[in-house]
């Protein structure tokens, strides 16, 4: 059976495509072209998702797409960051953190797909809010405000991973 690509789908997918942009942008030192582009990826992760429940076409391929968009987006933005020298020394412990939480999610996810999976929690839409905006600071320019930020998601995202690693060793009872 084909999975059903509905509009909400579709930003989904497009949000993933904005990566390559987005990282491109960062390391071609074209800091707006990157906080356009980011803008543009947030506003299709809220979109998205009120398309599907406006029409009330929630799917199992949006589900699972929805948050490999956002860590696609993240790998990108923290990578390039890095490479341009905007994340460096203890702050790359920041992006690290992230970046190994949104690794061991989604294998705690698969894992978790055959038992009813584990939807988004409340706090990890902040989480992930927090993180777009750090980028999107960050990316405009480096700012105390933007690394403070970036430690609030890191903070979030631990907290986070927690509850998603506790919820999945429960459900394996």
């Amino acid at each position: 059976m084909t999975p059903r690509l509905t509009p909400a789908t579709v930003l989904t997918v497009g949000r993933m495509v904005l990566a390559l942009p987005i990282a491109w942008s960062i390391t071609a030192n074209a800091q707006w072209v990157a906080v356009g582009l980011l803008l543009l990826a947030t506003a299709t992760d809220f979109l998205d998702g009120y398309l599907a429940r406006a029409r009330n076409e929630v799917t199992a391929l949006g589900a699972t797409l929805d948050p490999i968009a956002d860590k696609l987006i993240a790998v990108a933005v923290l990578l390039s960051l890095a490479a341009v020298g905007t994340l460096e020394g203890v702050h790359l412990l920041a992006a690290l953190a992230i970046l190994l939480r949104e690794t061991l999610v989604s294998g705690l996810r698969e894992s978790a797909s055959a038992l009813g999976g584990l939807p988004v929690t409340a706090l990890a839409k902040v989480k992930t809010t927090a993180q777009f905006v750090a980028f999107i600071l960050l990316c405009a320019g480096p700012s105390t405000i933007g690394l403070g930020l970036l430690w609030v998601a890191a903070a979030l995202t631990l907290y986070t991973g927690a509850q998603y690693l506790i919820r999945w060793w429960a459900s394996q009872s």
